[in-house]
């Protein structure tokens, strides 16, 4: 929103550009080192062959003598070979992963071996232990009870941390790493506080003194030096400066997990001012806010906060400056119905941090801090009499609100086309309004929970869905296998020239594989009619020559082959949909992030974009490549054994069967999977917003935990479908191979008096690999089916309505905009 209303996308997307950059550099290197591999590993079975031929050639026969090499020799050796192809291949796919896991193992280490907030820090009592305030005349229940306190956010014996004044009020900063030599500068020094159990404590101070620290003081969110000691009895209950909000329904923010009690929330709304808006709302009390409390204002959300809150029932209320943000007549209900003397709340110890004066006359105990220290501490009129640093905050208040009351009153005679006297004298007049101007009051907050100039995007959203109140979209989800028009737009994205190109490459590097192979077979035929015929014999360096020649052009190829299809048209395409879906969201309309978790915008830029860029350019790169095989397989075959292309049909239509019936699961299965991403993401971004109320409110932590492992769950569970989703198919695809075999081998011995040995040789040991290759393609079929989901999903945010262009060319009048409107 605010780089939105600020038009600072431009700036951002610069920078985004250059991180995107850097990854991308990143991306070509691991892809460059995969293609590197992949070479290696499927051209090991080929230099295998061509150092067992040579050294068999020349020190194969009896005594190390030169052998002879015959169809049976070869073309068994060319299967034998085949069949570690398989284990070969696999090596590149485990060796890049191991990289990966390698890689994610040492992150998540580092971030669990991170300094953990202590929890011996703040001791933490049930609310019947008490201890009572010491050397006074009387006995009295303490609440919260800090002596000689002295609090850093940063660990004293580590490093040094500089603190802003925003710091001081609860902000924490990054982290400046030092010598362990440096003391940790302090954020609160010697505090020493006794709060009785139900009084209402009020912390003043000037801005940056350490209030907000102060409650973080409490809640055990910062470091202690060992000296002091912090006590606390009872459950806390934290109303934080910014309002936490979790997409959900009202009732949801307010119970917060609780169970539901009629009468004890209808007081709570009372008393928290919510009861006009639940009025206006379509479906009351059950619509949706959405994420961070989207559609509210600072003070509706604050108000929710505060109900929460008190639903909680807690023994002590730490509220940091809950007032601020709401007009002067909810400021007056709050205090009166909820947090006052005679609120909802009396009966609570409630802390209050505030920068107004109007309500410390009705406080129990003020405590005012100064650079971080208490300077005074005592009731409203000892602390007055006393002339010392309250007295002189008083005093500096008062002005500053008659200042702004003054000018509060020339704005309001202004709207209201009353003349200044000043203005008069000037001769001039001040402008005039209709009957739209603002009501009274100072304008930060509207009585109703869907404010006239913030959430109007949010009550079209609401007027929409009926009247269900619902406010955040269901996530879209196609169903079926990934139509043709994700494949052309991922064609698109490479550029059809260059798909062009590398289809071409892949059919030039099958031919020279399958031509190493006709090469040995020319090598058998060649000495074997010769031999017949009479004729001397060519010199073996002849033929192994030539095969090292074929196998070096096939290496070569394949280099350029794999590097086409995974370096540039891979990540040609990954920046283009990557730059695409940069570009609407950052055009979207605002009404497109009020109903959309940021969640499920993560997801996209996380687990779809992360699929395009690294696993879709190698699914698709073996798509091709298994193709060509197959293709180049079956032309050797149909060559070699002709009769074995009538059983080549029903094969191929049982496999496309099988593939066709296992797609239409797995591609659903597979979005499913994707689209249970984004709650995970949802939540955990909300619970790290809300972190410290959810540490300081009794049970708040096990229930995020519970939701967090019921989120985790559904994914496991669905990838759990999935993976036994391809189990099934793999048992299929291997039996099927089995069945190809035997037919081509059963059609090779019924026509064996027909047929060259050393075709029949080279079209098995093509049947027995090709059987492995047919698998390996319905597998990559599926999976680049699945990968496509994630540009399917992409492409869905790539086709939404974006905002009208910053830019048009349409001409404006020189005197434009007249009349004081556009």
């Amino acid at each position: 929103m605010i780089r939105t209303l600020n038009r600072r996308e431009e700036p951002f997307r610069k920078k985004i550009d250059v991180l995107r950059a850097n990854e991308l550099k990143a991306l070509k290197t691991l892809a460059t080192i995969r293609s590197i591999l992949t070479i290696v590993f499927s051209s090991v079975t080929l230099l295998m062959g061509l150092f067992t031929f040579w050294t068999y050639a020349y020190y194969g026969g009896p005594n190390m003598t030169p052998g002879k090499l015959n169809s049976e020799i070869i073309f068994v050796s060319i299967a034998l070979f085949g069949i570690m192809n398989k284990p070969l291949g696999m090596i590149t796919h485990t060796f890049s992963t191991a990289i990966a896991t390698n890689v994610a193992m040492k992150r998540i280490q580092k971030f669990l071996l991170m300094e953990e907030i202590d929890p011996t820090v703040v001791c933490r009592y049930s609310r019947q232990s008490h201890l009572s305030i010491p050397g006074g005349n009387y006995k009295e229940l303490l609440a919260v009870d800090i002596e000689n306190g002295t609090f850093m956010w940063e660990k004293p014996a580590d490093s040094v941390i500089q603190h802003t004044d925003a710091a001081m009020d609860g902000e924490r900063q990054p982290l400046l790493a030092t010598s362990a030599s440096q003391p940790a500068k302090p954020i609160l020094s010697d505090i020493t506080l006794h709060i009785p159990e139900g009084n209402l404590t009020a912390i003043v101070g000037r801005i940056g003194q350490g209030k907000s620290s102060l409650l973080s003081a409490i809640m055990g969110e910062m470091y202690k030096d060992p000296e002091g000691s912090v006590k606390v009895y009872g459950d806390l209950a934290y109303v934080p400066q910014q309002a936490w909000i979790i997409n959900a329904t009202v009732r949801d923010n307010i119970i917060f997990g609780k169970p539901f009690d009629q009468a004890k929330y209808d007081h709570i709304i009372y008393a928290a001012g919510l009861r006009p808006d639940l009025e206006m709302l379509v479906a009351g009390d059950q619509t949706e806010i959405g994420e961070r409390g989207i559609n509210l204002s600072g003070g509706q959300k604050q108000r929710v906060s505060l109900a929460r809150a008190a639903y909680q029932d807690a023994d002590i209320y730490l509220l940091d400056d809950p007032l601020s943000a709401v007009d002067a007549h909810v400021d007056q209900h709050l205090w009166k119905h909820l947090i006052g003397p005679d609120g909802l709340l009396k009966d609570k110890t409630r802390i209050l941090v505030t920068h107004g004066i109007h309500h410390l006359e009705h406080v129990d105990q003020i405590v005012v801090l100064k650079d971080g220290s208490i300077s005074e501490e005592g009731g409203y009129d000892k602390l007055m009499k006393a002339h010392d640093a309250f007295y002189q905050l008083i005093k500096e208040y008062s002005i500053g609100q008659k200042k702004h009351s003054s000018t509060k009153q020339r704005i309001h005679d202004m709207l209201h086309g009353k003349k200044d006297k000043q203005e008069h004298s000037e001769g001039s007049c001040s402008p005039k309004t209709g009957n739209n101007s603002d009501s009274e009051g100072d304008g930060s907050e509207r009585d109703t929970i869907i404010g006239e100039g913030d959430a109007s995007s949010a009550k079209d959203s609401q007027s929409g869905n009926d009247n269900s109140g619902e406010l955040i979209t269901e996530e879209k989800m196609e169903f079926g296998r990934v139509g043709w028009d994700v494949v052309l737009i991922y064609a698109r994205a490479v550029s059809y020239p260059y798909a062009l190109i590398c289809i071409f490459l892949f059919v030039l590097s099958q031919a020279c594989h399958i031509g190493t192979n006709f090469w040995l077979r020319y090598w058998i035929f060649d000495t074997e009619s010769r031999e017949k015929n009479g004729y001397e014999p060519r010199p073996t360096s002849y033929y192994l020559i030539g095969y090292g020649e074929l196998v070096i052009l096939f290496m070569c190829l394949d280099i350029i082959v794999n590097y086409t299809s995974e370096v540039i048209c891979g990540l040609r395409a990954s920046k283009v949909i990557y730059d695409r879906l940069l570009t609407r969201i950052l055009r979207m309309p605002m009404s497109f992030f009020d109903t959309t978790p940021m969640g499920r915008i993560v997801n996209r830029f996380s687990s779809d974009i992360d699929a395009i860029d690294t696993r879709l350019p190698e699914e698709w790169n073996d798509l091709f490549a298994f193709i060509s095989i197959i293709g180049g397989t079956l032309l050797v075959i149909a060559y070699s054994t002709p009769i074995f292309l009538v059983a080549i049909p029903p094969l191929l239509l049982t496999y496309f069967w099988v593939q066709h019936y296992f797609i239409m699961s797995s591609s659903s299965l597979k979005r499913l999977s994707s689209t249970s991403r984004s709650p995970l993401y949802q939540h955990f971004s909300e619970t790290l917003v809300g972190v410290s109320s959810i540490r300081a409110m009794k049970g708040l932590r096990e229930q995020f935990i519970k939701q967090n492992e019921a989120r985790a769950d559904i994914i496991i569970n669905r990838y759990h479908a999935y993976n036994l989703d391809n189990r099934w198919l793999q048992v299929r695809l291997e039996t099927l191979g089995g069945i190809t075999v035997f037919l081509a081998s059963s059609l090779a011995v019924w026509n064996a008096g027909e047929l060259d040995p050393s075709l029949v040789g080279l079209a098995l040991s093509y049947a027995l690999n090709m059987t492995g290759f047919i698998t390996y393609l319905v597998r990559t079929v599926n999976a680049v089916q699945n990968l496509l989901v994630s540009v399917e999903r992409v492409d869905e945010y790539s086709q939404k309505p974006v905002e009208a262009p910053v830019e048009t060319g349409a001409r404006l009048p020189p005197n434009w905009p007249a009349e004081g409107r556009i």
